[in-house]
């Protein structure tokens, strides 16, 4: 860059590394002048957008996603990223847009765990739990994906198979008193009365456990 002041890949470089070193101000400062310099290079905005998004700048970070994807439609990370913004400001539909384009690209778990979340938002809960079914047929073992199609089903009152999800919860987290307690709901509302308190007993135990840390 000593050499030649106007590489703008530098400047995009370097301000990736300031980043790191949690130096935003010089990171933002790298950003901008790598854009002002070469404004046609999708990643400079994409990268910047990034850095906003990390400081919760998200009204920034999604107009420099909407502009990385003015000049380059095809990379799917950046729809991705920019539906995460949408979700942020609470833009859910606008969000969903995003998630199925990036779908159409790249056909990633952790986006139909993010769509799933943007359709149960909306109150299109079926939409959402076959989203997380999708997700959870790539991988067997995402807790996130299991816990919030257990509340999911709860909320239609299909408590048998809510049931089912906070079991396997469980089985991976034992120490998740959420899930105990929501599965005491499911026993409850199935008139299994004992197994129920059993799972009271237990979120308490583990409730009064996390105070105590905290």
């Amino acid at each position: 860059m000593k050499a030649n002041p106007n590489y703008a890949a530098g400047y995009n470089g370097r301000g990736l590394i300031w980043e790191k070193m949690e130096d935003y101000k010089a990171a933002i400062s790298d950003f901008n002048r790598a854009i002002e310099l070469d404004s046609k290079v999708a990643i400079y905005w994409y990268n910047r957008g990034c850095h906003f998004y990390s400081l919760g700048e998200f009204q920034k970070s999604l107009d420099d996603f909407t502009q990385a994807i003015s000049i380059n439609k095809k990379n799917s990370m950046v729809y991705a990223s920019r539906g995460l913004a949408y979700s942020k400001l609470q833009m859910y539909s606008e969000a969903i847009k995003d998630f199925s384009q990036e779908l159409l690209l790249n056909k990633s778990f952790q986006t139909y765990n993010n769509r799933a979340y943007c359709f149960a938002k909306l109150g299109n809960y079926m939409k959402a739990i076959e989203d997380y079914c999708f997700a959870l047929s790539v991988d067997k073992e995402n807790v996130y994906a299991l816990y919030n199609r257990g509340l999911l089903y709860m909320t239609i009152k299909n408590f048998k198979q809510a049931l089912n999800d906070f079991t396997r919860v469980v089985d991976k987290e034992q120490e998740n008193g959420d899930a105990y307690f929501n599965r005491g709901y499911c026993y409850e509302q199935l008139e299994d009365k004992e197994k129920a308190e059993l799972d009271y007993e237990k979120a308490r135990t583990l409730n009064r456990v996390d105070s105590l840390t905290n």
